[in-house]
């Protein structure tokens, strides 16, 4: 019984705590690094995007400058 009224208050907690997603495009004006983007958002202004489940290298770490550039050469200037 304990284990069904522990499911059941997941479930609940779980439906209220969803996060709305939203939609929208914009042009990528810079590739800051492997995984990290400026859009100019049509509202907002440019904003920092960095891209979820990306495991590019970061600052001070080898592959760094291949990595950016890969990513500039695929988005930089598109929609």
């Amino acid at each position: 019984m304990q284990k069904i009224i522990i499911a059941i208050g997941c479930i609940v907690i779980f439906w209220f705590s969803s996060v709305s997603a939203q939609t929208w495009t914009g042009n990528v004006v810079k590739v800051m690094g492997g995984g990290v983007l400026n859009i100019a958002h049509p509202e907002e202004g440019v904003l920092t995007i960095i891209l979820y489940g990306i495991n590019a290298p970061a600052e001070r770490q080898r592959y760094l400058k291949q990595a950016k550039e890969f990513l500039t050469e695929k988005v930089e200037g598109r929609v």
